[in-house]
């Protein structure tokens, strides 16, 4: 009977650790579940081109449906200290985004719907921040002609019109991130010239601030730099004479005649 027990008990074990293996080989989707919540956590470790370039290959092995939605959620809850990551960030969506549309156009709805939501709590200071991080972040996909211009120009027009502080700022970041892309591109330097010239005449009027005048300042300089002037450099008679011997009188019959007259001076 004890050797029964024994046998028994050894096949329950036998049965409990087949089970065991059975249940791990036929769960593959927890395995690759655990490997992409991997990958997305190294995402706010890629700043730089290379790091995020990789990261995008490496998604495509992973790539589902159901993965392309945690990928827009993790991009639109990056941190709004995290300014930094965004032009990444913006790369990695117009790399994908050639083969997933989805991904560009779930982004871009989500920014779009947060912004409109905080734009009518005005006086709320604390959502300040996000709405720095969401116009730097639209403007960057503005760059990689993801997000259409027009999105961009209708928040530039809205803080325009409402010039308060935290408006101020906004469009500061928006013309100091997307400013020059659009001022220099064909199809919309005209109507980022208008609007620049409107920023211009409203920073002259309305803000007293310093800290808000040098950050306009600082946009504007950054959307449209001051040109350069060369200034003519008048050279000395002698230096004049010395170039006008070696490049005009030099030849094979004056080489000695030169030497002899450069030997004078005081190098």
């Amino acid at each position: 009977e004890k050797e029964k027990e024994k046998i028994s008990n050894n096949d329950d074990k036998g049965n409990e650790e087949s089970k065991s293996e059975t249940e791990k080989s036929t769960d593959p989707s927890k395995e690759i579940g655990n490997q992409f919540s991997v990958l997305l956590s190294r995402l706010c470790d890629c700043g730089s081109k290379e790091k995020i370039d990789s990261w995008a290959v490496e998604f495509c092995y992973h790539n589902s449906k159901v993965n392309r939605k945690k990928l827009v959620n993790t991009l639109f809850g990056v941190p709004r200290t995290a300014l930094d990551l965004l032009q990444y960030y913006a790369r990695l969506v117009a790399t994908l985004s050639v083969y997933f549309k989805d991904i560009a156009e779930q982004l871009i709805y989500f920014l779009e719907e947060e912004m409109n939501f905080l734009q009518q709590k005005k006086k709320d200071v604390t959502h300040l921040e996000t709405k720095v991080k969401n116009v730097r972040f639209l403007s960057e996909l503005v760059k990689f002609k993801v997000c259409a211009a027009s999105i961009i120009f209708t928040l530039l027009r809205t803080c325009l019109d409402d010039f308060t502080p935290h408006n101020i700022e906004l469009a500061c970041h928006i013309l100091e991130v997307c400013g020059r892309f659009l001022y220099r591109s064909p199809t919309t330097s005209a109507r980022c010239s208008n609007m620049l010239d409107i920023f211009i005449k409203l920073k002259q009027l309305k803000i007293n601030d310093p800290r808000l005048e040098m950050m306009a300042e600082s946009a504007i300089y950054s959307c449209k730099p001051p040109k350069r002037v060369l200034k003519d450099s008048q050279r000395p008679p002698l230096f004049n004479y010395i170039r006008h011997l070696l490049y005009t009188k030099l030849d094979a019959n004056s080489v000695d005649a030169g030497k002899n007259i450069l030997i004078f001076f005081d190098f």
